[in-house]
């Protein structure tokens, strides 16, 4: 076929041919041809990119189980998935890609994913972890901040085996029910700024996740669809109040505290109080927000604003969250996952 340009008859992919033909002469004499190096380059940019896009998809994970919260942030918190890869639920894999979704549905406003089939190379089925203590009592999962000597604050360590531990213990079927607690006298007191402010990349890393509203600290961060107790030990400030808020039922000792000393640092208290105003009247989170260190509620004060549904003796704490997730791992599995995505999504919606 001829293509007529100016008068002059050209076939069609002529100049493709041209160039093609213009670029081989060149390398063949040793020069490089006009706009090779800035194409090179283009393109070498372009299959970066396509390689990161690959890695951060819905389709890649770190581990199976990893969730992609694949709808809007603010209105669907649970991705469930049931995960098999060989003949073991809880495999783990080496950055591999898993195949397609094959089943996903919706139930009320959120969605739920039910199968990942994944691939990849496996490496054992439980972790070990630095900063957190993660075991099973019969049908009921623990996972125990382990800091003690820092009021168990999160380290650049920690945030990162804090994912890894959620998800592990979603994935891990014999698991109904999970408790988080904190070993000695704090539960939880937010991030560790003298530890992270030695790791600028960690640092920089959380800030990022921040702004986009992309933590990974709590059960609901990482879409766990099991019911969730936090048995509150101690002390409980700042980005610990991330535990509290994102618990679906939260009991305390008697020496438990409550405080959010984010103002009195320069720093702005958003998520965790925004949180909490979905548990307990807002003009008792807006005073905790906005009084900093000079607001402190202890256990029964906790109690009567419906921040905790129970407080307990200090010594009996962990034997009375792990009879109260004993109780409600006698439920079907199925219904506890429902009933949770419901009254959590109608908590979400305008």
């Amino acid at each position: 076929m001829q293509i007529d340009r100016g008068g002059e008859q050209y076939p069609r992919g002529f100049r493709t041919r041209f160039r093609a033909e213009q670029r081989t002469n060149a390398l063949d004499q040793g020069r490089v041809p006009s706009g090779t190096k800035r194409r090179t380059a283009r393109h070498a940019d372009r299959a970066q990119r396509t390689r990161t896009r690959q890695e951060t998809s819905p389709r890649a994970c770190r581990a199976v189980g990893h969730l992609h919260r694949w709808q809007p942030y603010s209105l669907h918190r649970y991705c469930r998935p049931h995960v098999v890869a060989g003949e073991e639920p809880n495999l783990l894999v080496e950055s591999e890609l898993c195949d397609d979704v094959v089943d996903a549905r919706r139930v009320g406003h959120g969605c739920i994913l039910t199968r990942f089939v994944a691939r990849g190379k496996a490496r054992s089925p439980t972790l070990t972890f630095e900063t957190l203590e993660v075991s099973r009592t019969d049908a009921v999962g623990w996972l125990v901040f382990n800091r003690p000597q820092a009021a168990n604050a999160m380290d650049a360590t920690m945030l990162d085996e804090l994912e890894a531990a959620w998800l592990q213990l979603e994935a891990d079927d014999a698991v109904r029910v999970i408790v988080n607690t904190g070993n000695g006298v704090a539960f939880q007191t937010g991030l560790d700024i003298v530890q992270l402010a030695k790791s600028p990349g960690a640092l920089r890393e959380q800030s990022r996740r921040t702004k986009r509203a992309e933590l990974k600290f709590t059960a609901w961060h990482n879409g766990v669809t099991k019911p969730v107790i936090a048995a509150i030990n101690g002390v409980c400030a700042g980005g610990g109040l991330h535990f509290v808020a994102d618990a679906d039922i939260v009991i305390a000792s008697d020496t438990a505290s409550f405080l959010d000393p984010h103002v009195s640092v320069g720093q702005v208290s958003a998520f965790e109080t925004i949180g909490l105003a979905k548990r307990m009247p807002v003009e008792a989170v807006m005073r905790l927000a906005l009084m900093g260190v000079h607001e402190r509620l202890d256990a029964h004060r906790a109690l009567q604003l419906g921040m905790v549904s129970e407080v307990v003796a200090h010594d009996g704490l962990r034997e009375r969250a792990q009879t109260l997730a004993a109780l409600i791992s006698q439920q079907e599995p199925s219904s506890l996952r429902t009933i949770k995505a419901q009254l959590w999504n109608a908590l979400e919606r305008p």
